[in-house]
């Protein structure tokens, strides 16, 4: 029987503790990303938020919780900290989760073409119709504003 009210108790009775991480892994509903979810009063909530709104109190309702231990399935309070979508944007591609350039399902472009519209003398209408992309891409590429991983690659050779 699900109580009224999330206590502590009750997280702490849903999770495994591994010794060897200090993870408390959520052994309740998970969801697609391996969130763990807890449900309350007919609502789906992320068990890694609550459990950090139980021990740290407030929240921002556009706050994000991010974890440390950077394994979505641990509620430990220890391992979670509160930030902005910023913050998580940042953290996620410092732990190298971000997708980008040609490991995006939706790319069309892959690094090599990239660096081709950036390097051409043709104009920005040109090009996009000469890659089937639009004329503001050409533009982001050849202003930096996306693709920019590719300068990278191309100065550390």
């Amino acid at each position: 029987m699900r109580p009224n009210r999330i206590t502590r108790s009750f997280m702490l009775s849903m999770c495994e503790v591994d010794k060897n991480t200090g993870c408390f892994n959520w052994s309740g509903s998970v969801g697609l990303k391996g969130y763990g979810q807890v449900s309350h009063r007919g609502k789906n909530k992320a068990a890694h938020r609550v459990m950090f709104l139980l021990f740290n109190g407030r929240l921002g309702k556009r706050d994000c919780v991010l974890h440390r231990c950077d394994n979505p399935g641990c509620i430990n309070p220890d391992h979670l900290f509160a930030g902005t979508r910023g913050d998580n944007n940042k953290d996620r591609s410092r732990k190298g989760r971000s997708v980008f350039g040609d490991r995006h399902p939706l790319s069309k472009l892959d690094d090599d073409l990239a660096m081709e519209i950036y390097l051409s003398p043709l104009s920005s209408r040109a090009a996009a119709e000469k890659y089937n992309i639009s004329k503001t891409l050409v533009k982001n590429i050849r202003n930096r504003k996306t693709w920019r991983h590719i300068h990278d690659d191309k100065s550390a050779a």
